[in-house]
């Protein structure tokens, strides 16, 4: 087998490792996150991150006390969001949702969106 040879069986087999362990497809485990429990927060849209990795919704709820609290929601990329049908304005600063999400597990205040429904009663997904 000549160099040239070689460096393509290289290649092509850390192609294939790396489509087969299991941390190359995703960059972040979702451990934090509590995948056996919803929380749903009535809220009102403080902050929108719209960029890469992750968009980011900044929202202000009142917590188990009745005390308004601010929450950090962590979606799916930008792209994954657009496939989805949203737009960039879709969620924005001033809107009242009724959010769903999965809460972090150490007790802080956010979670993992699952889905909200917006004022005019139309339930999206993320």
């Amino acid at each position: 087998m000549n160099r040239r040879h070689t460096l393509w069986a290289a290649v092509l087999l850390a192609g294939v490792s790396l489509v087969t362990s299991d941390g190359a497809w995703a960059h972040h485990s979702f451990a934090l996150f509590d995948k056996h429990r919803m929380v749903t927060l009535q809220a009102s849209v403080r902050k929108v991150q719209w960029s890469n990795p992750h968009v980011y919704l900044f929202v202000e709820a009142q917590d188990g006390t009745g005390k308004p609290k601010e929450y950090t929601v962590e979606c799916t990329s930008v792209v994954d969001l657009t496939r989805s049908g949203w737009k960039r304005d879709t969620i924005k600063p001033g809107d009242r949702v009724t959010i769903e999400m999965y809460p972090l597990r150490d007790g802080a205040l956010g979670g993992l969106f699952d889905s909200a429904i917006l004022a005019n009663g139309k339930k999206i997904k993320g």
